[in-house]
């Protein structure tokens, strides 16, 4: 694709993106009323930072719209990879095959959800839904880790089996990912209790997903209240404060 019809059918910008000390430029491709991100260094991702809803398309596309930006700004953007969701999903040989059923269930909801219209309510939930599948993966993980105490193992199991339970504290049948959120939030406040006894490099070199993990649960702790509503935090904090390790 290339002259003035990419030109109007394309509508390119870049702004610069802060997270914590770290620094993205972000190019945001305009494609009606849908929109797309690149990172300048990475490769494309669909739906972060959404400023003013989601959407997809094809990757020629996508690349035909990355070519016209490297032209006109002459930037180094790459070459556009296969983005994450349209990958096979991934099979570790350290989940038995129930936890296995389980994280390909947790992917195909968030990958469902991403593909579809998010209201812009719902945004602000973005960037904490898609790191649920790999947060029970890294319990999983960790569950396995010699250098784990078996009395924070006792919070790992606890927070397993909360992503087993089919009961949802949060009720949004229109959006019923959101339900997931919960989940999230229990295995942040385990994972806190985790990082009393297990050196946080023992975390860190179990997470597979993005970002900081470190912060990601101190984030999800202190959002807590606004992510999942506090009758549902007290409750979680209830459960937590029950057990006597």
């Amino acid at each position: 694709m290339s002259g003035e019809k990419d030109k109007e059918r394309f509508e390119p910008y870049q702004y610069e993106h802060v997270e914590g000390d770290r620094k993205f430029k972000i190019t945001v491709v305009k494609l009606g009323e849908n929109e797309f991100f690149a990172y300048a260094d990475q490769m494309i991702e669909e739906g972060d930072f959404t400023p003013r809803g989601y959407g997809r398309t094809d990757k020629e596309a996508l690349e035909a719209c990355l070519e016209q930006i490297r032209q006109k700004r002459n930037t180094a953007i790459p070459i556009l990879q296969e983005v994450e969701w349209e990958q096979e999903d991934p099979q570790y040989d350290f989940l038995d095959e129930e936890q296995q059923r389980l994280y390909d269930q947790l992917r195909n909801k968030v990958k469902e959800w991403m593909e579809g219209k998010i209201p812009p309510k719902y945004e602000q939930y973005m960037e904490y839904i898609l790191l649920i599948p790999d947060m029970f993966v890294l319990l999983v993980r960790l569950l396995k880790d010699k250098r784990v105490s078996s009395s924070s193992k006792t919070w790992l199991v606890l927070a397993i089996g909360y992503f087993f339970s089919p009961i949802d504290l949060i009720a949004e049948p229109l959006f019923p990912v959101l339900g997931l959120l919960d989940d999230l939030a229990v295995a942040a406040y385990a994972l806190n209790k985790v990082l009393t006894d297990t050196p946080a490099e023992v975390v860190e070199e179990n997470w597979s997903g993005k970002g900081d993990i470190l912060v990601k649960v101190e984030e999800i702790i202190e959002k807590a209240d606004d992510l999942i509503g506090k009758r549902v935090v007290n409750g979680i904090k209830k459960i937590f404060g029950k057990i006597k390790i």
